[in-house]
């Protein structure tokens, strides 16, 4: 018995260190996907270090947000998604097969965070002085068709 809590506790171990590492690749990946993003739209000229930390900040909320959610709902759509990475990491954790099918959808959601951020915070400031009850009916009755670009 001994052998077996001995044996637990080093599968234990090793879980929460592949889980960490696991962690800081998806960060990684998440901001070298914001960095990626500055090349694309340029920061803003004067406001430069203002501009990057918000960038920053929104990208990596989003992906770890909404870049695993993503990826759920489509791996999930489309098991297809995690065959290639099955034969690439054949032996490997499944944690790594499904970090490797995540990453695309980390590092998508993660260039466009600031602009989904951004989205959501211009909603909230036209809503300005509204109670949550209006703010379900404003949801409530918002159709697709009605949405402003």
């Amino acid at each position: 018995m001994a052998a077996d809590g001995a044996s637990g506790a080093a599968a234990v171990g090793f879980g929460i260190k592949s889980g960490l590492l696991a962690g800081f690749i998806a960060a990684a990946v998440s901001l070298l996907a914001v960095v990626l993003g500055f090349t694309v739209v340029p920061l803003t000229p004067g406001k430069e270090h203002v501009d990057a930390m918000r960038r920053l900040a929104a990208g990596v909320l989003c992906s770890f947000m909404l870049g695993p959610l993503l990826a759920f709902k489509a791996i999930d759509w489309f098991p297809w998604l995690l065959a290639p990475w099955q034969t690439i990491l054949a032996g490997e954790s499944i944690l790594w097969i499904y970090l490797a099918a995540a990453s695309p959808f980390i590092a998508f959601t993660a260039v466009f965070g600031f602009w989904i951020v951004a989205a959501g915070m211009r909603w909230f400031t036209k809503r300005d002085g509204k109670d949550i009850a209006e703010l379900i009916d404003d949801v409530r009755s918002t159709k697709p068709s009605q949405v402003e670009p």
